[in-house]
């Protein structure tokens, strides 16, 4: 029996938050306090369902990415510029465009899907 799910994306762009659906799990991210973070994770099959970070923990280091450009830490300060789906092949994956707020720098973050479980 295939118990493979087709990998799925659903973009909330108002929300300026991404879910992914993936081998029977769910997992969201989210942008928020001038950063992109994982949100929760949600398990189906046990009906569990992580609690994801809260917003008082702005200094929290769970970032969906890190990048550091001449020695200079940029995991704060990005503001949301537009997120899509696109599809390669039969695997869907997001694109979340980011530009920094201090530094010249444009992002594209890509988050793909397999069908397999994170």
């Amino acid at each position: 029996m295939n118990t493979r799910q087709e990998p799925a994306i659903s973009l909330d762009t108002a929300r300026q938050r991404i879910e992914f659906q993936s081998g029977g799990l769910a997992y969201d991210e989210e942008f928020r306090n001038g950063k992109l973070i994982p949100g929760r994770w949600v398990f189906p099959n046990t009906g569990t369902t992580s609690p994801g970070v809260p917003d008082r923990h702005f200094n929290v280091p769970n970032l969906a990415f890190r990048l550091q450009v001449d020695g200079q830490d940029l995991q704060w300060g990005w503001q949301w510029v537009s997120a899509r789906q696109v599809t390669t092949g039969a695997r869907p994956h997001a694109v979340v465009e980011l530009l920094h707020t201090r530094c010249p720098v444009r992002v594209h973050v890509h988050t793909g899907l397999d069908g397999a479980p994170f």
